[in-house]
């Protein structure tokens, strides 16, 4: 909400100083006190960002333009390409999404990995590549085996996958979350009960609705 605000008026701002006070970036780079590409590209980033934080459909294609405009003056702007990925699976277009976050995982930081894995498996299950989505689930869970909301994005794609393995991904995360009396608790029983109706182990199922 507002330190949402605050941290976006103080972007605005910074990109207003970085604009006034290197006006004459040309001439620092001739002179070999300065990368203009790379501040450029830094530059339309965070303007992208700001415009994209405004979430409409205007802003994204605003926004679209920046972060574009950013990887062309610095391929190496990962962020911009991890923007520009976003917005592609916004726009419903998967398979371009996936190119790019491949493309990162070649050269991104640990910060910016992290991300990248938990992203992967939704790609790669939008664009249709079920088998594909399925191993880069077990990859991303391998590295944030701790990670709750990526426990539950491979349980949505398992229920909808592979009943047998759902439930014991559900059992899994549970033994996790029963020692933080996390909030998703009802809800995993309640698939988990499902699951097993939908497998026919009734008597399982009974027992599991008890606990919800």
């Amino acid at each position: 909400g507002n330190q949402r605000v605050f941290f976006i008026k103080c972007i605005s701002k910074i990109i207003s100083l970085l604009r006034i006070k290197f006006k004459n970036w040309p001439y620092l780079v001739s002179k070999g006190k300065g990368d203009f590409n790379k501040m450029s590209s830094l530059i339309d980033y965070f303007q992208g960002f700001i415009i994209f934080s405004q979430k409409t459909v205007t802003s994204s294609l605003e926004a679209y333009k920046y972060f574009i405009s950013s990887v062309e003056l610095d391929r190496n702007q990962l962020s911009s390409r991890f923007a520009l990925a976003q917005l592609l699976l916004m726009q419903k277009s998967p398979q371009r999404s996936l190119q790019l976050i491949e493309e990162i995982l070649l050269l991104a930081p640990e910060g910016l990995l992290c991300e990248c894995y938990q992203l992967m498996p939704i790609l790669s299950y939008q664009a249709g590549e079920l088998k594909k989505a399925e191993s880069e689930f077990e990859r991303a869970i391998n590295f944030f085996p701790d990670c709750i909301n990526l426990a539950m994005s491979r349980i949505s794609f398992l229920e909808l996958t592979n009943d047998v393995k759902a439930i014991t991904a559900i059992q899994n995360i549970l033994e996790v979350i029963n020692k933080c009396h996390s909030v998703y608790k009802p809800e995993l029983l309640n698939n988990l009960a499902a699951l097993h109706i939908k497998i026919g182990e009734f008597k399982k199922a009974l027992e599991i609705i008890e606990q919800a």
